[in-house]
């Protein structure tokens, strides 16, 4: 049991699906049965629908069984946490109209917006809250992971010690108080994801298996209409508390997994929005375009490309204590990272040598990405057997059919070999590979990370610490000295002091190299013209509320 919530927990972490996710919610292990659909109102009919492609189906939308980034992106119209995160990536009020927490940080308490109801009608209670949290905490829950050392009681409710968690507490009927074990000024940050959003505690009593199916009562500004197989309809909330919007009354998503299939539905007007992934850069993006502002190819004029940063890393990943530390700092010297950004999405993707996101907000990286350092490299590897000279390092890589792993393992092979690294290439399925992931039984892998948090100081500590070993600390990296620098971030208010204690953080890992960072990927999402106003943030999730199709 323990195995498959590791599974489940990885594959909210790793961003494979942004780029391709075939085999992702097929993995996840829950799907979703074909139900009596919601009887559409028959305004709804009259309506023009604004249509999304995605390029795989969506799994759930309860909040706690979000295992894929399609079902985060429709069910962050659906429903909403204390907090979010904004089209500036900023962390900003959402149901909790106002916060406080004391000096240290230890104690938080939300104040709820007394306008804010559910789509049943009913209002958002310190009641749902205090029952929402509960169930993210449950023992399969696959949300608990960022909080169940974080929250008082948190740790032995999911492990069946106790029947509630103490330190979530109703303090008046809007008013909701969680105690800490930790100084923690990144809260916020946690449960900012729609992963953590507030439930209606009599819907889902009432509704039970068919919760996040064909019910999803939320209080986001849609609201769940129909769904099936292949597509799921949104209709806007008239009763939001956000205010009135754009004009996007229908909004439906829907499913075509070929991804030649979509551009001929984009092109026949069929769909009016869809997310650009590597196999249709050359098809949509003009080669002379710059990762900067890459723009349509001319017979696409009647479309317009939004591209912006998204928090994503792509890199060549070690299994830290089985391949040899100057075998990895040999490795992570010697990929030419320009190369591999030209040979994959050269207008999509940016050259970065470090895990955090270059575009989260005031950072400034004390990692360049330069070009191979040949001395430097030669140097390491004749560290590895300094009595024999001859000496050849092996090392085992493994790709998959996602995320261009098969693409970028050829190149850095390439890179590797004339320099004396032998590269033996593993093809498996994605699958297959996250089950070698999850015993550790690997040496490297392609993969990506597709982050959910919005700051530098919360993916330091979910992803490359030694709490979160074994997932998604895939590497099984391990450093007392940079825990103990990354849970002091957390003592103090963000501020530009602490970003830059963060940078030197990020630059001791990286001359630790528990990876090869390679690169980070933008986003491009192309829209037919008329529409105005749709707005994305760093999670890749799409603001619809304020949209308009003319």
């Amino acid at each position: 049991m323990k195995v498959n919530i590791i599974k489940k927990w990885v594959l909210i972490l790793l961003g494979m699906v942004l780029l391709g996710a075939g085999g992702y919610a097929v993995y996840c292990g829950w799907k979703a049965e074909q139900k009596t659909p919601v009887i559409i109102s028959e305004s709804a009919k009259q309506e023009r629908p604004f249509v999304i492609a995605f390029e795989n189906e969506v799994v759930s939308l309860d909040p706690i069984r979000l295992t894929d980034v399609f079902g985060l992106r429709i069910a962050s119209q659906i429903f909403e946490g204390l907090a979010k995160v904004d089209a500036s990536n900023r962390i900003v009020p959402a149901l909790g109209e106002s916060w406080q927490a004391d000096r240290d940080f230890k104690n938080w308490t939300f104040k709820l917006r007394k306008e804010a109801h559910f789509h049943n009608g009913k209002p958002v209670t310190a009641d749902d809250v205090v029952f929402s949290f509960t169930r993210m905490l449950a023992k399969e829950a696959v949300t608990k992971g960022p909080l169940i050392e974080i929250i008082v009681g948190a740790k032995e409710y999911a492990e069946g010690q106790a029947t509630s968690i103490s330190g979530i507490t109703i303090i008046e009927p809007d008013h909701v108080k969680f105690q800490l074990t930790r100084s923690d000024s990144g809260f916020l940050g946690r449960i900012a994801s729609p992963a953590y959003s507030i439930v209606s505690k009599e819907e889902v009593e009432q509704s039970k298996d068919q919760f996040g199916n064909t019910l999803a009562s939320g209080t986001g500004p849609f609201r769940l209409q129909s769904r099936n197989n292949y597509e799921l309809t949104l209709e806007r909330f008239a009763d939001y508390w956000g205010g009135k919007g754009g004009n996007l009354n229908l909004v439906k998503f829907r499913t075509i997994k070929e991804d030649q299939v979509r551009l001929n539905e984009l092109r026949g007007q069929r769909i009016q929005a869809m997310y650009v992934t590597p196999p249709l850069i050359k098809a949509l993006i003009e080669a002379t375009s710059t990762n900067d502002q890459p723009h349509l190819k001319p017979e696409f004029s009647q479309f317009k490309g939004i591209t912006y940063p998204v928090f994503n890393t792509y890199f060549l990943a070690f299994n830290y204590p089985k391949v040899n530390a100057h075998l990895r700092r040999a490795i992570a010297l010697a990929v030419d990272r320009e190369q591999i950004v030209q040979g994959v999405a050269p207008q999509l993707a940016v050259a970065a040598a470090g895990p955090i996101p270059l575009s989260c907000d005031g950072w400034q990286t004390q990692v360049q990405a330069n070009p191979p350092d040949i001395a430097a490299v030669r140097k390491e590897l004749s560290k590895i057997a300094p009595k024999k000279p001859s000496f050849k390092p092996t090392v085992e890589v493994l790709v998959h059919d996602l995320a261009q792993a098969e693409p970028i393992g050829e190149i850095i092979k390439a890179q590797l070999e004339p320099l004396g690294v032998q590269v033996n290439l593993v093809r498996q399925s994605f699958n297959t590979v996250i089950e070698r992931l999850t015993k550790g039984d690997y040496q490297a892998v392609v993969i990506a990370f597709e982050y959910q948090f919005p700051t530098p100081s919360l993916i330091l500590e979910n992803f490359y610490t030694s709490r979160a070993i074994p997932m998604p600390n895939l590497f099984h990296y391990s450093n007392p000295a940079v825990d103990k620098s990354v849970g002091n971030l957390f003592s103090k208010p963000e501020s530009a002091k602490t970003l830059r204690d963060a940078e030197a953080i990020e630059k001791r890992i990286v001359e630790d190299a528990p990876a090869a960072f390679l690169f980070q990927m933008r986003q491009m999402v192309v829209l037919t013209s008329g529409v105005d106003g749709i707005l994305f943030n760093g999670a890749n999730f799409p603001i619809l509320w304020g949209a308009s199709w003319k």
